[in-house]
């Protein structure tokens, strides 16, 4: 299960850190790339959604 994390803590932007198994990131990244944004909207994300996908960082640790 993904843990919903802001940091740093005195960061008041809005982003969002998932914190994840590495198998759960894997698949999940794995997934998420091999669509187009095309795929994305037709499997029912907004164009803004499909935008935003784009824009995950993935951090290995």
């Amino acid at each position: 299960m993904a843990e919903r994390i802001i940091l740093p803590l005195a960061d008041e932007s809005e982003d969002i850190v998932m914190r994840l198994p590495s198998e759960e990131a894997t698949a999940l990244h794995t997934l998420l790339s091999n669509l187009s944004y095309a795929e994305m909207i037709e499997k029912g994300l907004s164009i803004e959604q499909a935008e935003m996908i784009g824009r995950i960082t993935h951090v290995c640790y």
